[in-house]
């Protein structure tokens, strides 16, 4: 993985052909970003790469979007600390979001859930860790309650990810 790049994770084609439609990668020239100086070694993270894809809208619509999070750390152990608190604030989402929320762990393997919303303008988030890293992608539900990838088609593409991470350990 090139994190300095955010290459080798997915690309603009594999989210296109996921989500059967056209889709742009937002340009963001801090999309390789480790946040304040200093927090970075406190919380022991080596680099991370943010990508966001998102429907072509029209008109100023926002359209939705489907969003990559990778965090390399500087050890297995604080990745497993991270992911640790990614599914403990996925479970207070679900709580909060109820009947409406579902949380399925390890539906991509060890390591990794499927919270699956589809309210409050959050579709869904599929995270898993491999190894040092922790992975999230997520996506957004416009205002005329479309998205960009349904729950499956986004654990397709999170399966597609996690498999590229493994490869490249």
């Amino acid at each position: 993985m090139d994190y300095r790049g955010c290459r080798g994770f997915v690309e603009l084609g594999d989210v296109a052909r996921a989500a059967g439609a056209q889709v742009v990668l937002r340009e963001d020239p801090n999309r390789f970003n480790l946040g304040v100086p200093g927090d970075a070694d406190i919380l022991g993270i080596l680099a991370v790469c943010v990508l966001e894809f998102r429907s072509s809208g029209g008109d100023g619509d926002p359209g939705t979007t489907v969003t990559l999070r990778s965090t390399a750390f500087l050890s297995d152990e604080a990745a497993i600390s991270q992911f640790g608190k990614l599914q403990a604030s996925a479970n207070t989402i679900v709580l909060n979001l109820a009947p409406n929320a579902t949380l399925e762990s390890d539906s991509l393997g060890p390591d990794s859930y499927l919270l699956i919303a589809n309210d409050d303008r959050l579709g869904a988030i599929a995270a898993s860790r491999v190894a040092n890293t922790v992975t999230q992608l997520s996506t957004t539900v416009a205002e005329d309650r479309s998205v960009l990838l349904d729950a499956a088609s986004l654990l397709d593409l999170a399966r597609f990810v996690r498999a590229n991470l493994a490869a490249d350990g």
